[in-house]
């Protein structure tokens, strides 16, 4: 039945979970020129996009599914995470809003939303949003996500925002490991990129095995803030010069492979086909990811030191490497 709308939007949806984002975006756009109102297949389509990088893109579908059918909880939702990944946080506060305005008990929502405000600064209603959402997900089967864990950070955030001027000065030093960590996420939230890299690094160093951790990924989110202090892109007080900037670079390269080597092991020693599809997710982010924009792009690339962009270029062929392992099929 090659007219069926509702297969190739469920072959999108197969496609998806498996890692084969380029052939779900096919099969969605196809259930879509069948069905041209199809809301969901435009929602999927959408997030589909958001996760090869095509954000602008991905944020016209899920506009269009909003369109097409307004009181659409998840479209709000999916919008919101689009609009947060382009930096568009006030219109992704609006959206995630509206998806609770729509559904109250949307747990999703509300932790999106508790990350979106602390992105902002705003530590008292990120917290709210958090227990909220904890306080909802927790009673659902099935709920997979720390958000315990969220609700612990979010309040050590808002005990510790008093503190932040001293602690950034070095007048005061983290207690322990969890405060570092919190510290980290809330200089890289506020764009402080140098010190949320020095906050991480303090953190790996007293405790290695924190970048084995494959959920909280705290070794790849120091390389975020790393790259971006390194390039130029903080806003830190004092800002880095030249020499803290390149050895912020260097940083960020060691994190990345030591993740690009956790990864490979992964795929070498784990089950499939599942571990595949996620291990394809997390690689196609890091090839979209706007922290590494101006460390992956060949024109900024060109800007560095010849050794410095060598490096670089391996370590991005090696990403390809290992991506293009995760669609062969399995022996």
């Amino acid at each position: 039945k090659p007219d069926d709308a509702e297969a190739h939007y469920n072959l999108g949806n197969a496609l998806g979970a498996l890692g084969k984002l380029d052939e779900a975006v096919a099969a969605h756009r196809e259930a879509i020129r069948l069905k041209p109102d199809f809301a969901e297949a435009h929602v999927n389509l959408g997030n589909a996009l958001n996760a090869l990088g095509k954000l602008d893109e991905a944020v016209v579908e899920l506009r269009e599914a909003i369109r097409l059918k307004p009181d659409y909880a998840e479209a709000h939702y999916n919008l919101a995470i689009a609009l947060k990944a382009l930096g568009k946080l006030d219109e992704a506060i609006a959206a995630h809003r509206e998806a609770i305005r729509l559904k109250p008990d949307y747990a999703e929502a509300h932790v999106n939303l508790g990350g979106a405000l602390r992105t902002q600064g705003d530590y008292a209603g990120s917290l709210a949003m958090f227990r909220r959402g904890h306080e909802l997900g927790s009673k659902q089967p099935g709920w997979r996500y720390p958000s315990a864990q969220w609700v612990a950070e979010a309040e050590r955030m808002a005990a510790l925002t008093e503190r932040l001027p001293f602690l950034l000065k070095g007048d005061e030093r983290p207690t322990d490991n969890a405060e570092r960590l919190t510290l980290a996420q809330m200089c890289y939230d506020t764009k402080r990129h140098a010190a949320a890299a020095r906050f991480w690094a303090e953190a790996l160093e007293a405790d290695p095995k924190l970048g084995d951790d494959r959920s909280a990924e705290h070794r790849y989110n120091a390389a975020c803030a790393a790259a971006q202090a390194g390039t130029g892109q903080g806003q830190d007080e004092p800002p880095p010069d030249d020499i803290l900037k390149a050895k912020l670079r260097g940083q960020a390269l060691g994190w990345l492979k030591a993740e690009l080597a956790a990864w490979a092991k992964i795929l070498d020693t784990g089950p499939a086909p599942l571990n595949k599809a996620g291990i394809a997710s997390t690689l196609l982010h890091w090839k979209a990811d706007t922290d590494f924009a101006s460390l992956r792009a060949a024109d900024a690339l060109a800007k560095l030191p010849e050794t410095e962009r060598k490096e670089w270029q391996s370590l991005w062929e090696e990403v390809d490497a290992l991506l293009k392992r995760t669609q062969e099929p399995n022996p």
